[in-house]
C-alpha cells in the first residue's frame, strides 16, 4: 500500500494522476473532478486552493520510503491562480532532513508557476492525541463558512472569552465530509480547513465584508491527533488591528489540553461594503 493509500480510502480523493518517478524527483498532473463533494462543494471561478494542496500532498507521500509519517510542517505561496482552461502539472523534488524528508512542490499552469509548496515529513510518533467529546455544540450557519453541503461544516460558532481570546471548537467529522477521509491520524489539510472556516466566519461576522485573496497559509504539527477527533483552535488576540492590504492571521490548534499544531494564513485584503445603504453611508 502506498503512502497516498494510507491517508485516503476513498479512490476519488486521489487527485493527480500520470504520476513520474525518477531518482528524488516526482511529476504529475491534478484531476479535476468537479463534481467532487468537498472540493467543489459550490461553484469556482478558480481551482481551489486546497485542492492544489492536496495534490502537493500527494506527490509528496508517492516520493517518500514507505513508512508512516507526519506532515511537520507546511509553507505554501500563491502567485496566480490556476483557472480550469489547462493542464495544472505539478512538479517535486525530495530530499533527506533529520530523521525525515523535506518535499518542494511547484504548481505549474500554462508553463508559468502558480503556487510553491515547502512539505516537512517526520517520523509518525507512536502514541497520537484523541479528543471525542461527549457534547458538540451547533455547526456555524453554512453561509458563514461559504459551503453549501451541510457535512462540509466543520466547525462550531466561533466565541470571545473575557480576556478578548477568539475560540473554536473543530466538530468530530461527518461521515460524509470526504476531507476527513484518512486512515489512522487526521489529515492535515482537515485541519487546515478548520482553522480557514474560522477565518471565514469572522469575516462574515464583520461589519465590513472582507474578500481575503489567499497569498499563503503554513502548518506546523508536533503530535498527529487520530483520526474522528476533535479539536480546539484558539486565535491570536489583536488581530487585524492594521488596516492595510495585506495580514496575517493565525491560531493554536489544541487537545485534551495539549498545543498540538498552528496554523496561518497570509492573506490580501479587498474591503468591500454589503450592500448600497453601506455605499452611501460612506459617501460612494
Amino acid at each position: 500500500m502506498s503512502n497516498t493509500a494510507m491517508l485516503r480510502q476513498i479512490p476519488e480523493n486521489r487527485v493527480i494522476n500520470d504520476v513520474r518517478m525518477t531518482q528524488g524527483t516526482a511529476s504529475a498532473q491534478l484531476t479535476l473532478d468537479r463534481q467532487h463533494p468537498f472540493f467543489f462543494d459550490h461553484p469556482h471561478d478558480h481551482i481551489p486552493g486546497l485542492l492544489l494542496l492536496e495534490g502537493g500532498h500527494q506527490l509528496a507521500l508517492e516520493m517518500l520510503p514507505d513508512g508512516q509519517w507526519l506532515a511537520a510542517a507546511l509553507d505554501a505561496s500563491f502567485s496566480k491562480y490556476c483557472l480550469f482552461d489547462d493542464a495544472v502539472v505539478l512538479s517535486g523534488r525530495c530530499r533527506p532532513q533529520g530523521e525525515g524528508w523535506a518535499c518542494d512542490i511547484t504548481i505549474s499552469q500554462h508553463q508559468e508557476v502558480h503556487a510553491v509548496l515547502h512539505w516537512v515529513f517526520t517520523p509518525l510518533p507512536a502514541t497520537s492525541l484523541t479528543y471525542l467529546p461527549l457534547q458538540t455544540g451547533q455547526p456555524v450557519a453554512k453561509a458563514q463558512v461559504n459551503k453549501v453541503r451541510d457535512e462540509n461544516v466543520m466547525i462550531e460558532a466561533p466565541c470571545v472569552s473575557p480576556q478578548g481570546e477568539i475560540k473554536c471548537h473543530a466538530l468530530p467529522p461527518h461521515p460524509n465530509n470526504w476531507l476527513a477521509d484518512s486512515y489512522g491520524q487526521m489529515h492535515p489539510l482537515y485541519l487546515l480547513e478548520a482553522f480557514m472556516q474560522l477565518q471565514r466566519s469572522l469575516n462574515h461576522a464583520g461589519s465590513v465584508r472582507l474578500r481575503d485573496i489567499l497569498l499563503g497559509v503554513s502548518l506546523r504539527q508536533t503530535l498527529p491527533l487520530h483520526s474522528g477527533s476533535s479539536f480546539l483552535m484558539t486565535s491570536d488576540s489583536g488581530q487585524d488591528k492594521d488596516m492595510g492590504r495585506h495580514f496575517t492571521r493565525g491560531a493554536d490548534l489544541w487537545a485534551v489540553g495539549q498545543r498540538f499544531a498552528r496554523c496561518e494564513m497570509h492573506s490580501g485584503r479587498v474591503r468591500r461594503a454589503r450592500n448600497k445603504m453601506e455605499l452611501r453611508e460612506k459617501g460612494v
